[in-house]
């Protein structure tokens, strides 16, 4: 039997929010095994001083848990 989780992650990059993701997927796959999905829940331009703007992402990521070695019914 297969078990998902779900949890939410926020990503950001000074480019876009396709950087973003990219750079929250890769941070998350270090410590998360077995990504499967992710949805973007949110999305949010922050104003940075001097002009500059930052790119975020909310995100829920969807990923498999470990298998169970022995089943009890």
């Amino acid at each position: 039997m297969r078990i998902a989780k779900a949890t939410e992650i926020i990503g950001a990059s000074p480019e876009s929010f396709e950087d973003a993701a990219r750079r929250a997927l890769k941070r998350a796959s270090k410590t998360i095994a077995g990504i499967t999905g992710f949805t973007v829940l949110r999305r949010q331009v922050a104003c940075l001083p001097g002009g500059k703007s930052e790119y975020r992402l909310r995100m829920r990521l969807i990923f498999e848990l470990a298998p169970d070695f022995e089943e009890h019914e």
